[in-house]
């Protein structure tokens, strides 16, 4: 089988990035989902998404011998990418254990490597002592921090499970790894580094202050989603969202709506926000109350948005809120509810209050000592 170097430069709105290698066996069988697209993306546009000049190197784990000529390959065509911001320091990146194998042999002639990640089913010898900078992903044993030697371990059954599009894929353990593998190589080049929370609250003005459709999905990356975990609403990918937001969110949104924010926690690719969100039910709200006519009620409800951001653009939102706590809200949910008379045994037909908070839940969020804790215990 071929070998073929695949070159991408970086994909933000940065002119330059730091330069990095990825080998990737060729013999993956990949498959685009019946969605048509992969949400998350092959390693070469994901990692230039992340702000880095890429050189993909495909090639079969049984030719392994032609790594050497395809790395002085990949080093002399990133040279030859204007964005690429230093030349004599590069990162390097084997999503396979025998490639890994057979980089590790090679790795002296390469002096502009500084550190390498590694994919592989088997120990590996620590290589930090020979120059190299190291980060280890072993898969097929159970979950693990680091050990003194670098080596994080999965409960996945393939290597392979951080590449999307093929069977052994596995995605919470693949956006594990990646961010390991981020946070270690922003380590060797110092960056490339970008403003989280900018980026949040430019994305933010667009959906409610400006309701720019446009704008919004100009801030997120290729294929994005959003998912209102309570309700299922949100969109998978760029045409299904970008018709979410035009016609259920944006727009669906009272004119009374805002936003407190009550806590903010920045990672190195995420942003987590806890926030008071408050309106008046005067239209039907597709994403949090589907189908569900006006009440003119007041809500105001503790909220939760988990946001991740690849390089310079939103990948996705995760929003939590207590749906119940909304439904008690608009008087849709009745304080007691019986259990059916079908049931069965001795709770058949009795009532209960339901542990429910309404409005107190925003009110504790925003002053715990005001509002009693334990209220709904008997």
């Amino acid at each position: 089988m071929a070998v073929t170097v695949e070159l991408q430069a970086p994909l933000t709105q940065r002119d330059n990035g730091p330069g990095l290698i990825l080998v990737v066996p060729s013999t993956l069988a990949l498959e685009v989902p019946q969605v048509g697209f992969l949400l998350d993306p092959l390693p070469t546009r994901k990692w230039a998404e992340e702000g880095f000049c890429v050189a993909c190197i495909s090639l079969s784990p049984d030719d392994a011998g032609e790594l050497e000529a395809a790395m002085k390959d990949a080093v002399e065509r990133l040279s030859t990418i204007p964005a690429l911001s230093e030349l004599s320091k590069l990162g390097l990146i084997v999503y396979d254990t025998a490639l890994l194998n057979a980089a590790m042999a090679i790795l002296p002639t390469f002096p502009t490597i500084g550190a390498i990640v590694g994919y592989t089913r088997s120990a590996v010898e620590k290589m930090d002592s020979a120059g190299w900078l190291s980060l280890i992903h072993l898969a097929g044993v159970p979950l693990s921090g680091p050990d003194s030697t670098g080596v994080y371990t999965y409960e996945v059954n393939s290597e392979h499970f951080v590449v999307p599009g093929q069977p052994k894929y596995d995605k919470p353990a693949a956006t594990l790894a990646h961010q390991r593998s981020l946070v270690f190589l922003r380590k060797l080049f110092d960056g490339p580094y970008f403003d989280l929370e900018k980026i949040w609250e430019e994305h933010t003005l667009y959906e409610f202050g400006e309701r720019a459709v446009e704008k919004t999905m100009a801030t997120m990356v290729e294929e994005p989603y959003v998912n209102h975990v309570p309700t299922l609403t949100g969109g998978i990918g760029r045409s299904a969202l970008t018709d979410f937001y035009a016609n259920h969110f944006i727009f669906s949104n009272p004119d009374s709506i805002a936003l407190k924010l009550v806590s903010r926690t920045i990672g190195p690719d995420r942003v987590v926000d806890e926030m008071i969100i408050e309106f008046t039910h005067d239209r039907v709200i597709d994403w949090m109350l589907p189908g569900i006519p006006p009440t003119g009620k007041h809500v105001s409800i503790p909220l939760v948005g988990v946001v991740n951001v690849r390089g310079d653009k939103l990948y996705h939102e995760h929003i939590y809120w207590d749906q119940a706590s909304v439904l008690v809200q608009i008087g849709l949910l009745p304080p007691q509810l019986a259990f059916p008379l079908d049931y069965g045994g001795k709770l058949a037909g009795q009532t209960f209050a339901l542990p429910v908070a309404g409005l107190q839940q925003a009110e504790k969020m925003l002053d715990p000592v005001g509002i009693p804790s334990n209220e709904l215990i008997p």
